[in-house]
């Protein structure tokens, strides 16, 4: 175990040596010209994919509460949360919740910048972390626009949505998406047909979180 984090170290070295603009032509800082990576690794097109309803979601937080015991996640960060703002003028003002999590990039930045191929896209299309070989170098939290990574202290590794992979190998859907109160967060496959899925996500008005990063979400909203 001891010769193979040398390894992963010596590479991670090398990796920094040669600069990581020059190795994978991209940015660490999450600003909008960082997304524009010349490197193609990692793009492709997931299997899965999410419609978030914002507008039925009530902000109760049992998503982020089922994540967390779902996956043990730690205290102070989280896998999915949801952000709150207030829309319009007073008298005629409400407030809107958006849940995020992992996008799902078509595009994704977190991939090119692993300098051990720990982050990669699984036989599904899906960005995921191989927390064994990752060294927590912190690059591909940087690196996500989305703020959907973390490094996890208990597992010494970067962590993120997965999509309750365990839970969607048995048929189960992901925590977040079982508990939701108002079903505002639909999970379904690309392509499928004749589901609430595939009514929601055929719809006109949907869009995806900071667009004009060109990182093309898999997820998208509706109400933003």
């Amino acid at each position: 175990m001891e010769k193979k984090t040398e390894m992963d170290r010596r590479k991670f070295m090398k990796f920094l040596g040669g600069g990581v603009a020059a190795g994978v032509g991209v940015t660490l800082t999450a600003t909008p010209g960082f997304a524009k990576s010349k490197s193609k690794k990692g793009q492709g097109k997931p299997k899965y994919a999410m419609v978030i309803n914002t507008p039925k979601c009530i902000g109760c937080m049992a998503c982020v509460a089922a994540c967390k015991s779902e996956n043990n996640v730690p205290l102070g960060v989280t896998r999915t949360r949801v952000q709150d703002a207030e829309r319009g003028t007073y008298p005629k003002c409400y407030r809107i919740f958006t849940p995020e999590l992992c996008n799902q990039c078509e595009n994704p930045p977190c991939i090119p910048v692993c300098p051990v191929d720990a982050t990669f896209r699984n036989p599904d299309g899906l960005v995921v972390i191989d927390q064994k070989k990752c060294i927590s170098c912190g690059m591909c939290v940087k690196s996500c626009p989305y703020n959907a990574r973390f490094i996890n202290e208990m597992a010494k590794a970067a962590d993120k949505c997965d999509l309750c992979e365990k839970r969607r190998a048995q048929g189960l859907q992901p925590a977040c998406v079982e508990v939701c109160t108002t079903n505002s967060r639909v999970l379904g496959k690309v392509g499928e047909k004749d589901t609430q899925f595939a009514k929601l996500s055929s719809r006109k008005d949907l869009s995806v979180l900071k667009a004009k990063l060109g990182t093309k979400p898999a997820f998208k909203y509706v109400g933003l």
